[in-house]
């Protein structure tokens, strides 16, 4: 399977077992708009943005808004190797 679809792959997986806010980091434009096509929350380009800080800082807002704790799985780097 060539790279580029694992991490898509991995978003499709998340969104079919429950995840409601998705988030994909990607240098690719392309990648980051097949996401956004694929119904993922938030796309952010490291190059542009710091993905660590916009993530925390949407994480900590729903927590305040909502009350409650989120669980939050992530995988880095989802390529086939």
């Amino acid at each position: 399977m060539p790279d580029r679809l694992i991490g898509l792959l991995t978003l499709l997986v998340a969104k079919r077992a429950g995840a409601t806010e998705t988030f994909v980091v990607d240098v690719s434009p392309e990648r980051l708009e097949k996401a956004k096509s694929l119904g993922v929350t938030y796309v952010i380009n490291p190059v542009e943005e710091n993905a660590v800080i916009i993530i925390a800082k949407k994480i900590n807002k729903k927590s305040q808004t909502l009350k409650k704790v989120h669980n939050l799985f992530y995988t880095k780097d989802c390529r086939w190797k």
